[in-house]
């Protein structure tokens, strides 16, 4: 049985998440039979369109239920079925779900992603920097938007030092994307006098 990764990126979908603003192309999930592949799908149609049915929900529940047993598929299930939540703006579900992948294998960073993002939306901004903080000591694939999404919780938690740090290590990281270098734009940089 072969994994496969998508990764869902909060600053990747602004249709999707409120809290997001560019989107990455990796993500957990297992393609095996049935449930798990077809909640896979569901996941990656959310992560695009930013809308989930109710028939997609049932599908990665069913897909929660037989990977029961085996901590990868269980856990890629679980960070699936966080993206649906994420898109129908269930974000208490979302973390839900994004809590239970950890607990299943907690060296996933789209688990600890998805939980920033949920938590970010909910206004728990110093939960969802440690999140992003937490994924990004697992050297997720596109690391520039985890720092991205951590300059967002970090803004809104009135780090403005933080915030502008994340905004330019993701310019570093992704010079091509305009996002971070509009929003670097933004801030003043003023050097405290020496005595």
């Amino acid at each position: 049985m072969s994994l496969k990764i998508l990764v869902l990126a909060a600053a990747g979908a602004v249709l999707l998440f409120p809290v997001s603003k560019a989107s990455a192309s990796d993500s957990v999930l297992p393609m095996s039979p049935d449930p798990m592949e077809k909640c896979s799908n569901f996941a990656v149609r959310a992560e695009t369109s930013g809308t989930a049915s109710d028939w997609a929900l049932k599908l990665c529940g069913q897909a929660v239920a037989q990977a029961k047993g085996m901590r990868d598929e269980l856990a890629a299930a679980y960070i699936n079925r966080s993206v649906i939540h994420l898109a129908r703006l269930e974000y208490d579900a979302a973390l839900a779900d994004s809590d239970a992948a950890i607990r299943a294998n907690s060296s996933l960073p789209q688990a600890h992603i998805n939980r920033g993002i949920a938590l970010t939306a909910e206004k728990h901004n110093k939960e969802a920097s440690q999140a992003f903080t937490d994924a990004l000591a697992l050297a997720p694939s596109h690391p520039e938007i985890v720092y991205f999404d951590r300059a967002m919780a970090r803004e809104d938690d009135g780090d403005a030092k933080g915030a502008y740090l994340d905004y330019r290590k993701a310019a570093q990281l992704a010079p091509t994307w305009d996002t971070p270098k509009q929003q670097l734009a933004r801030f003043t940089v003023a050097h405290a006098p020496t005595s």
